[in-house]
Protein backbone atom coordinates (compact mmCIF):
# COMPACT_ATOMS: atom_id res chain seq x y z
CA UNK A 1 0.00 0.00 0.00
CA UNK A 2 1.64 3.63 -1.05
CA UNK A 3 1.57 6.26 1.75
CA UNK A 4 -1.30 8.21 0.01
CA UNK A 5 -3.33 5.06 0.10
CA UNK A 6 -2.64 4.35 3.63
CA UNK A 7 -3.30 8.11 4.86
CA UNK A 8 -6.83 7.51 2.86
CA UNK A 9 -7.54 4.15 4.80
CA UNK A 10 -6.53 6.20 7.81
CA UNK A 11 -9.17 8.97 7.45
CA UNK A 12 -11.92 6.69 6.08
CA UNK A 13 -11.10 4.20 9.75
CA UNK A 14 -11.31 7.53 11.81
CA UNK A 15 -14.47 8.54 10.07
CA UNK A 16 -15.99 5.11 10.61
CA UNK A 17 -15.39 5.40 14.42
CA UNK A 18 -16.52 9.12 14.67
CA UNK A 19 -19.88 7.99 13.10
CA UNK A 20 -20.17 4.58 14.92
CA UNK A 21 -19.34 6.52 18.20
CA UNK A 22 -22.28 9.46 17.36
CA UNK A 23 -24.44 6.47 16.79
CA UNK A 24 -23.77 4.60 20.46
CA UNK A 25 -24.23 8.06 22.13
CA UNK A 26 -27.49 9.52 19.65
CA UNK A 27 -30.79 9.64 22.32
CA UNK A 28 -32.76 9.78 19.28
CA UNK A 29 -33.06 7.07 17.11
CA UNK A 30 -34.24 9.02 14.07
CA UNK A 31 -31.24 11.23 14.71
CA UNK A 32 -28.54 8.37 15.02
CA UNK A 33 -30.06 6.89 11.63
CA UNK A 34 -28.96 10.03 10.06
CA UNK A 35 -25.92 9.86 11.77
CA UNK A 36 -24.89 6.67 10.38
CA UNK A 37 -25.80 8.11 7.00
CA UNK A 38 -22.84 10.52 7.60
CA UNK A 39 -25.07 13.65 6.86
CA UNK A 40 -27.45 15.70 8.20
CA UNK A 41 -29.20 17.20 5.19
CA UNK A 42 -31.34 20.24 5.49
CA UNK A 43 -34.45 20.47 3.78
CA UNK A 44 -34.36 20.07 0.29
CA UNK A 45 -31.34 17.10 0.19
CA UNK A 46 -33.94 14.52 -1.35
CA UNK A 47 -36.31 15.02 -4.12
CA UNK A 48 -39.19 12.77 -5.23
CA UNK A 49 -38.36 10.91 -8.76
CA UNK A 50 -41.40 10.47 -11.11
CA UNK A 51 -38.76 8.49 -13.57
CA UNK A 52 -39.01 5.50 -11.03
CA UNK A 53 -41.73 6.71 -8.21
CA UNK A 54 -41.76 5.57 -5.22
CA UNK A 55 -37.89 6.33 -5.47
CA UNK A 56 -36.72 9.65 -4.51
CA UNK A 57 -33.07 11.03 -5.63
CA UNK A 58 -30.04 12.03 -3.36
CA UNK A 59 -29.51 15.93 -4.62
CA UNK A 60 -25.69 15.97 -3.29
CA UNK A 61 -24.81 12.97 -5.65
CA UNK A 62 -28.10 12.40 -8.01
CA UNK A 63 -28.37 8.80 -6.53
CA UNK A 64 -31.50 7.25 -7.47
CA UNK A 65 -32.50 5.32 -4.14
CA UNK A 66 -35.34 2.66 -4.20
CA UNK A 67 -38.04 2.38 -1.48
CA UNK A 68 -36.43 -1.23 -0.02
CA UNK A 69 -35.84 -1.38 3.49
CA UNK A 70 -32.51 -3.33 3.59
CA UNK A 71 -30.99 -0.26 0.82
CA UNK A 72 -28.79 1.81 3.40
CA UNK A 73 -29.74 4.89 1.38
CA UNK A 74 -33.67 4.85 1.49
CA UNK A 75 -32.85 3.84 5.46
CA UNK A 76 -31.47 6.70 5.60
CA UNK A 77 -34.13 8.75 3.57
CA UNK A 78 -36.78 7.42 6.29
CA UNK A 79 -34.93 8.52 9.28
CA UNK A 80 -34.41 11.91 7.07
CA UNK A 81 -38.17 12.10 6.58
CA UNK A 82 -38.64 11.15 10.41
CA UNK A 83 -36.71 14.34 11.77
CA UNK A 84 -39.64 16.23 10.30
CA UNK A 85 -38.06 16.83 6.62
CA UNK A 86 -39.88 17.03 3.29
CA UNK A 87 -38.54 15.83 0.00
CA UNK A 88 -38.41 18.80 -3.19
CA UNK A 89 -41.13 17.93 -5.49
CA UNK A 90 -40.36 15.93 -8.70
CA UNK A 91 -39.39 18.36 -11.60
CA UNK A 92 -42.51 18.95 -13.76
CA UNK A 93 -41.04 17.69 -17.46
CA UNK A 94 -40.75 20.07 -20.08
CA UNK A 95 -44.11 20.04 -22.51
CA UNK A 96 -43.03 19.11 -25.96
CA UNK A 97 -43.19 21.86 -28.61
CA UNK A 98 -42.47 19.86 -31.82
CA UNK A 99 -45.02 16.93 -32.74
CA UNK A 100 -45.20 15.29 -36.28
CA UNK A 101 -47.37 16.35 -38.82
CA UNK A 102 -50.04 14.01 -38.48
CA UNK A 103 -49.99 14.75 -34.99
CA UNK A 104 -50.78 18.53 -35.40
CA UNK A 105 -53.43 17.64 -38.29
CA UNK A 106 -54.95 15.25 -35.46
CA UNK A 107 -55.56 18.33 -33.57
CA UNK A 108 -58.34 19.63 -35.64
CA UNK A 109 -61.61 18.42 -35.84
CA UNK A 110 -63.22 16.65 -39.23
CA UNK A 111 -65.12 20.02 -39.51
CA UNK A 112 -62.39 22.18 -38.97
CA UNK A 113 -59.89 20.11 -41.51
CA UNK A 114 -62.88 20.52 -43.96
CA UNK A 115 -63.01 24.16 -43.44
CA UNK A 116 -59.32 24.18 -43.77
CA UNK A 117 -59.23 22.71 -47.27
CA UNK A 118 -61.88 24.70 -48.51
CA UNK A 119 -60.40 28.39 -46.88
CA UNK A 120 -57.13 26.89 -48.84
CA UNK A 121 -59.16 26.29 -52.27
CA UNK A 122 -60.75 29.88 -51.42
CA UNK A 123 -57.92 32.07 -50.48
CA UNK A 124 -56.61 34.39 -53.32
CA UNK A 125 -53.12 35.07 -51.26
CA UNK A 126 -52.15 31.64 -50.97
CA UNK A 127 -51.16 32.11 -47.52
CA UNK A 128 -53.25 29.17 -46.34
CA UNK A 129 -52.71 27.09 -49.14
CA UNK A 130 -48.32 27.40 -48.76
CA UNK A 131 -49.05 26.85 -44.79
CA UNK A 132 -50.75 23.58 -45.34
CA UNK A 133 -48.55 22.22 -47.80
CA UNK A 134 -45.33 23.38 -45.70
CA UNK A 135 -47.01 21.71 -42.64
CA UNK A 136 -47.37 17.99 -44.26
CA UNK A 137 -44.10 18.43 -46.22
CA UNK A 138 -42.01 19.33 -43.14
CA UNK A 139 -43.11 16.40 -40.89
CA UNK A 140 -42.50 17.83 -38.02
CA UNK A 141 -44.22 21.39 -36.39
CA UNK A 142 -42.60 23.35 -33.87
CA UNK A 143 -45.93 24.83 -31.74
CA UNK A 144 -43.86 27.82 -31.41
CA UNK A 145 -43.23 28.48 -34.75
CA UNK A 146 -44.10 32.18 -35.55
CA UNK A 147 -44.91 31.36 -39.19
CA UNK A 148 -47.47 28.35 -37.34
CA UNK A 149 -49.06 31.45 -35.70
CA UNK A 150 -49.39 33.40 -38.64
CA UNK A 151 -50.80 30.63 -40.86
CA UNK A 152 -53.83 29.62 -38.23
CA UNK A 153 -54.28 33.53 -37.74
CA UNK A 154 -55.22 33.18 -41.15
CA UNK A 155 -57.70 30.16 -40.51
CA UNK A 156 -59.20 32.26 -37.80
CA UNK A 157 -59.37 35.17 -40.35
CA UNK A 158 -61.23 33.06 -43.02
CA UNK A 159 -63.49 31.73 -40.39
CA UNK A 160 -62.23 28.48 -40.81
CA UNK A 161 -61.81 27.94 -36.89
CA UNK A 162 -62.38 30.12 -33.89
CA UNK A 163 -58.90 32.19 -32.19
CA UNK A 164 -60.48 29.96 -28.82
CA UNK A 165 -59.35 26.91 -30.97
CA UNK A 166 -56.81 28.13 -32.34
CA UNK A 167 -55.33 28.44 -28.98
CA UNK A 168 -55.80 25.05 -28.07
CA UNK A 169 -54.25 23.62 -31.20
CA UNK A 170 -51.06 25.54 -30.41
CA UNK A 171 -51.28 24.14 -26.75
CA UNK A 172 -48.09 21.42 -25.86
Amino acid sequence: MTARGAAFYGLQTMRNLILSFAVILAPHAALAQIDRCGTVPGAGAYQLDLARPPSVVRIADNAAIPPDPANRDWACYQAWLTAGNTPLPAPVPPSQTTISANQFFGRFTAAETQAIWSAAAADQTGRIGSGLTHGLAAGSVSLTDPVLKQWLDALVASGAMTGERETAVLTP
